[in-house]
């Protein structure tokens, strides 16, 4: 099973994301682009794991079970590693990402406490846009990442719940499935 923990947000932030990307879109740039409903921000990828693994993933969601609703506010647009030579584009935070930090730490700790090994690279909160594939238009997508529109803001988004998920991989794309979701306190 290849497995991720994500926040999952409201259909608000999800529109005003998707709205950011149609704008990045029209760099014609070769870039595989998340579809609006798939949209998140992961909190940790497992990646593939013995079925009977998804058992204490599934547990460690439970730490998000006492963890209040809190809101998430977009900011601009970024790529990884740098806008000069994107490979993933995203969209950042400006109100929100030291929540979900806290978040992938409490969900991390139960993850190691059942013997799952983690990312050690620093956390940077991001809802994922797309994947670059090809150099065709990437003249056009890094002016657009530096002119940095700012994202229209969502009235009242908020982290929703916290879900391990199962992706599984397909050729129109990837498939995801919620294993075990915590809905987080409401404010």
């Amino acid at each position: 099973m290849r497995l991720f923990i994500a926040v999952e947000t409201g259909e608000d932030l999800r529109l005003a994301a998707a709205s950011a990307m149609r704008r990045l879109e029209t760099a014609g740039a070769d870039v595989n682009w998340v579809k609006p409903e798939q949209m998140h921000f992961t909190l940790h990828f497992l990646g593939d794991v013995a079925p009977e693994r998804a058992v204490p993933a599934a547990r460690a969601v439970e730490a998000a079970s006492g963890v209040r609703a809190f809101p998430l506010e977009l900011s601009g647009a970024g790529a990884f590693p740098d806008a000069g030579n994107p490979r993933v584009i995203w969209l950042g935070l400006s109100r929100g990402a030291a929540e979900l930090a806290a978040l992938r730490k409490a969900v991390g700790e139960e993850l190691s406490a059942s013997g799952f090994e983690l990312d050690s690279r620093p956390f940077a909160a991001h809802l994922t846009l797309g994947r670059v594939r090809g150099t065709a238009g990437m003249d056009n997508l890094r002016k657009l990442l530096r002119e940095q529109k700012p994202v229209q803001p969502a009235p009242e988004c908020f982290a929703a719940a916290v879900t391990l998920f199962e992706s599984r991989l397909a050729p129109s794309g990837p498939q995801y499935e919620a294993v075990r979701s915590v809905a987080l306190k409401s404010v």
